[in-house]
């Protein structure tokens, strides 16, 4: 997740404060460091403890004095993680508000804007419909969808006519043959990726990617530290 994150934020170039911030402390984040780090507090000072109390303390005054170390480092621990997933969750959340407030002054669209978009995209799937409805082998589909690609590139509201109007090419590959299926599926998935980089521009596109991605992260970032440290209590081990 975290360096899928990085190559989002590097191929858009984008160096806005709040989004390095977050991905800042998800760099820094070594998965089982705390619990690992836990373990081995514990380990030397429970050793410590007995070393020094050993010939005076009996085995159950050594066992409750070990069970306190194991409480205070647990206490200290869980503290850490708290302290630092809430740190960030704000970062995360200030992140996803700020990707949103940029795309948000993209989208500003005028009346005109909008009118020539719906006019756009209702022709094109008009035109395509008509095109589908003779198409039924894997070429044919093939080479309409080559044809809007190739005027697609050349200009940003066909472009963007075209991505409103893939559907229509789904829902008519979805009766070829498996081959033939699997193959077009794959190819429209890569067509819809290059028409969202034409239409919404490269930070754009990023900003989306950020936000799906950051909005998944709203759980625990230390969760496995957690399920670690709780699933031995037992502190026999350190006797």
């Amino acid at each position: 997740m975290t360096n899928e994150l990085n190559n989002i934020i590097n191929e858009a170039g984008i160096i806005d404060a709040p989004i390095n911030d977050v991905l800042l402390q998800l760099n820094n984040i070594q998965p089982m460091a705390k619990a690992q780090t836990f373990t081995q507090t514990v380990k030397e000072r429970a050793e410590a403890f007995k070393n020094e109390y050993k010939d005076t303390y009996t085995p159950q005054a050594l066992k409750e004095g070990i069970q306190a170390i194991y409480d205070e480092e647990k206490a200290k621990v869980e503290q850490s993680i708290q302290s630092e997933n809430e740190s960030f969750q704000a970062k995360r959340i200030k992140a996803i508000e700020h990707a949103r407030q940029q795309l948000a002054k993209s989208e500003d669209l005028s009346s005109d804007e909008i009118t020539k978009r719906v006019y756009h995209t209702q022709n094109m799937q008009s035109d395509l419909s008509l095109e589908l409805m003779t198409a039924d082998t894997g070429s044919s589909i093939s080479a309409i969808l080559s044809e809007k690609m190739e005027n697609a590139t050349r200009d940003k509201m066909t472009a963007r006519a075209l991505l409103s109007s893939l559907h229509l090419f789904t829902s008519k590959i979805e009766g070829l043959p498996d081959s033939d299926r699997a193959y077009l599926l794959t190819r429209l998935k890569m067509n819809r990726d290059e028409l969202s980089k034409l239409v919404n521009g490269t930070k754009n596109e990023a900003y989306k990617q950020l936000v799906e991605q950051l909005e998944k992260q709203d759980t625990n970032v230390y969760g496995a530290d957690l399920l670690s440290i709780n699933m031995n209590p037992n502190i026999e081990r350190y006797l």
